[in-house]
Parts: structure tokens; sequence; C-alpha cells
């Protein structure tokens, strides 16, 4: 794929920070704090109406102690997971998002990606050569140089990095953005095939500003895998950022 087909291109990117919100994870709190609430609502109306309930195989009406036990028990369970669901959805939708990668030039003017990988406790310090891995649990870190490992955190992290070799996708553009859609074999499980979209907007400088990040996977049936949102800043700017001191020490042992 030509990447000026989008409206911009990326191999003119040199340096920005992206940082990153999921927001899969508001969508599912969303979806199963207002699963819940139908089912709270339906019980409401037969307490309000004071239908009989059979408790323990036996037949309770309105205002036996084992009735409104029951009641405001189930009620109070329903309604208040759903209501908790239901904010927590609303704080992380509306969450800061999380600084993800800095993409910078060293020394010598060489390009490298300084990945925060937060789901594994990890820092990467990733160029084209190799990678320094740092987890920050367990306090330790490696050098990586298989090409083979190398190439899968590129194409694992650096999501605008495999638009470019793209043979087989479709492109609209709409009046707020431009979507990008294609479709790959998922790696991790055999006979399955991902299907990723991406949604640029239309405000641009070099690159968007924003971009959407929908994944999905289809064995069998189709299920999301991941919903991002990823704001570019600092765009061909000069990068402010801390590279962590172990990472640091194995840099320059192998330098």
């Amino acid at each position: 794929m030509e990447l000026t087909e989008l409206g911009f291109d990326y191999s003119n990117l040199v340096s920005c920070t992206v940082k990153k919100k999921n927001n899969l994870v508001a969508l599912i709190l969303f979806i199963v704090g207002l699963s819940l609430l139908p089912v709270t609502i339906a019980f409401l109306i037969m307490y309000i109406v004071q239908l009989p309930m059979e408790i323990n195989d036996v037949v309770t009406n309105f205002g036996e102690p084992g009735y409104n036990a029951f009641f405001f028990s189930f009620l109070g369970i329903f309604f208040s997971s759903s209501l908790a669901c239901i904010i927590f959805g609303v704080l992380t939708l509306f969450a800061k998002p999380k600084p993800y990668i800095v993409m910078s030039k060293d020394i010598d003017y060489s390009k490298f990606y300084y990945i925060y990988n937060y789901r594994k406790h990890e820092e990467i310090y990733l160029t084209e050569e190799f990678a320094v891995v740092f987890n920050t649990k367990y306090n330790r870190a490696y050098h990586e140089v298989n090409p083979d490992v190398v190439k899968s955190i590129f194409s694992k992290f650096i999501f605008w990095n495999a638009f470019a070799n793209l043979t087989d996708y479709k492109i609209k553009h709409k009046t707020k953005k431009t979507v990008l859609k294609f479709k790959e074999r998922n790696s991790g499980r055999f006979g399955s095939v991902l299907t990723k979209s991406y949604s640029f907007s239309n405000e641009t400088n070099i690159v968007p500003y924003e971009v959407t990040e929908l994944i999905s996977n289809s064995y069998g049936s189709t299920n999301t895998q991941s919903m991002n949102k990823f704001f570019f800043e600092n765009i061909n700017q000069t990068q402010s950022f801390e590279i962590h001191p172990e990472i640091r020490r194995m840099l320059a042992s192998i330098n």
C-alpha cells in the first residue's frame, strides 16, 4: 500500500509521543451493567405489584418476612452491581490516556522506540536491530537480538509499521475520518483471522492526532480482541521522557 493513499504518510514521522486508552474495558463494564438492569427492573415491578413468590418451594406472599428479605437482598445485589459497573465504566472511559510509545533518535541519530507495556510490567527499548526489555516487576533486563522476535515486537506495538506492506485492504474517506480495514492471520491461534480497523481523525499534523483501533478475531464466531484509542503528541519535536536506569546500563554495555 502506498501510504499517501491515506492522505498522510507515516514515513514522514520522525519523532512523537503516543498515548493510549483502552476502551474495551469500559465497553465490557457498560454491557454487564446494562444487562443487569432489565432483571432488576423486572423484579422491582414484581415487588411493586405484590406478586406471590415461590421461595425454597414455599409460596410466599407480599408482606411476609421471607418475601421482603428475598426482594431486598436480590434487588440490592443486582442494583448495586449494575450501578458499580456503569460508574466504573464511565470512570474508565474518561480516564486520561497513558504513555504508550515514545519515538525518538539517539545520539547517533538512529531511530528507536521506547515502549510501555503495562500489562506485562515491561519497558522496552526497540530498534530495527535489537530490543532491550526490562521487567519492572521482577527487576530483570535482557537483550534481544533474534530478528524474528524483534520483528514480532514491532508488529505488536508499532501498528503503523505494517501499513506499507499491505496488499489486501480497504480505505474509506469520510467527512471526519479516514478508515483503513484489513485482515491478517493470527499467529497465536491456528486457523483464526484478525480483522483490523483503524480510524484516523482528519485533524492532521504529519500524521493524525487521534487513531482508533478495533481488532476482532474470527474463529467460528467473531469476538472483539481490543478497542484502543491512540493520541499522537509532540509530532516531530524533541521528546522529553526518562529511560529506565537498568535499560541505560544495558545499552552502555552493548555499545
